[in-house]
């Protein structure tokens, strides 16, 4: 169905309100797109859906800096220019402060951050299979836990990070170390957790079994 986005949830969904049916929540769409919906899910008074394509498109709308964004379980908004979701962060804070609240105040304008990208001083990574069934290490699709999703280069962590984790499952490959399956309950590797910044980091492994020789 061809409908026009009339707003931004607070979740990160563009809202639909159709004449004939539930409001309909989309992810990656912003308010004043005009787009052709599938629905995917029905609730009882709330659909899901997804923007299959676009006959008008927002000036907010930029290029996403990932190459995963849209598969990732991570950002919802990189589609979306960063001032316009700062522009969003404030309205959501009103409307919480007045509608939820019952708290008439002004809020300022929020305060941008001088680092857009890079910023997370924490990941923690997944361990699984691709399609040819070799061992991957990245994030979880949304929704999607049993499934882990091999990525390129994560735009929100520290550029080392993504040094660390190609390390690590570099020489987990070449140790032939198999990820844990929660289903079997067979295989080594659960995760990874990274802490740190661009200067210096810590890694955390996860694994299924006692094995110090791993370490």
């Amino acid at each position: 169905m061809k409908q026009t986005v009339v707003d931004v949830a607070v979740d990160g969904y563009g809202v639909l309100r159709p004449a004939d049916t539930p409001a309909v929540l989309v992810p990656f769409v912003i308010e004043e797109e005009v787009v052709d919906v599938e629905v995917i899910h029905r609730k009882k008074q709330l659909w899901y859906g997804a923007a299959v394509s676009w006959h008008a498109t927002s000036p907010h709308r930029t290029e996403p800096a990932c190459t995963d964004f849209g598969r990732c379980g991570g950002c919802r908004w990189q589609m979306m220019t960063y001032a316009h979701q700062l522009h969003h962060k404030r309205r959501f804070v009103e409307q919480a402060l007045h509608h939820i609240g019952h708290i008439a105040v002004e809020v300022p304008p929020v305060v941008p951050s001088p680092q857009v990208w890079h910023y997370r001083n924490k990941a923690e990574y997944a361990f699984g299979r691709d399609a040819q069934g070799n061992l991957t290490l990245g994030f979880h699709p949304r929704g999607e836990f049993a499934q882990v999703l091999p990525i390129n280069q994560c735009q929100i962590v520290p550029e080392r990070f993504e040094r660390v984790r190609q390390a690590i499952l570099r020489e987990a490959q070449q140790l032939g170390l198999a990820a844990y399956d929660p289903r079997t309950h067979r295989g080594l590797l659960r995760s990874l957790l990274i802490r740190g910044t661009e200067q210096e980091a810590i890694a955390l492994l996860m694994i299924a079994e006692d094995r110090p020789d791993v370490a």
